[in-house]
């Protein structure tokens, strides 16, 4: 969709060389879809429309490994129409620009979870930035766990999709990429 296509967060990705994305799911699923579907497209179609030149769309695809191989291939014949609806709707001078800022690196991913041994990841992080590659890392706030287990041990109880709009709650409370980066090393 061409509704929300977040350019300001693969420019923040350029920017600092680094991104994090954070997001969660009911219990007994480590990742969200989220994190293993729609962010890879993205960075996949974004990848693909901005230094792609003629390369496969789909050399840019990286999804987990545990997804399955038909639903891989899925995707992968639907990244040239996307990436030719994304070059479409953005001037070329913007994409031309964009495509300048991240260098010859094309969006890379990183996945960590709270079951992950985070040196691994971070080492993974760091071969990738030495690489030139901008890294989207995707962070999963799930925890594994027998959910009538959970239950006993806490009060409250994870209710999907509570609060993962954005455009609902945080212009209110005036939550915005500049304010978090200000505080970051606060946070």
């Amino acid at each position: 969709s061409l509704t929300r296509l977040n350019l300001h967060v693969a420019r923040m990705a350029a920017e600092h060389g680094v991104l994090a994305l954070v997001d969660s799911t009911r219990r007994g699923k480590e990742y969200p879809d989220s994190l293993t579907r729609t962010v890879p497209i993205w960075c996949a179609v974004l990848s693909a429309a901005l230094l792609g030149k003629g390369a496969d769309a789909a050399s840019f695809l990286q999804l987990p490994s545990w997804v399955p191989p038909p639903e891989r291939d899925q995707i992968a014949r639907r990244l040239p129409r996307l990436v030719a609806k994304l070059a479409s709707a953005i001037p070329s001078s913007e994409l031309e620009a964009m495509a300048a800022g991240l260098g010859k690196g094309s969006l890379k991913i990183v996945w960590i979870c709270p079951q992950d041994l985070l040196e691994t990841r971070l080492a993974e992080i760091r071969a990738l930035r030495e690489a030139g590659c901008p890294v989207v890392v995707c962070i999963s706030a799930s925890r594994l766990g027998d959910p009538k287990e959970d239950r006993q041990l806490q009060s409250w109880a994870y209710i999907q999709g509570a609060g993962d709009d954005d455009e609902a709650w945080a212009q209110r409370v005036g939550a915005t990429p500049q304010r978090f980066w200000a505080h970051s090393e606060e946070l």
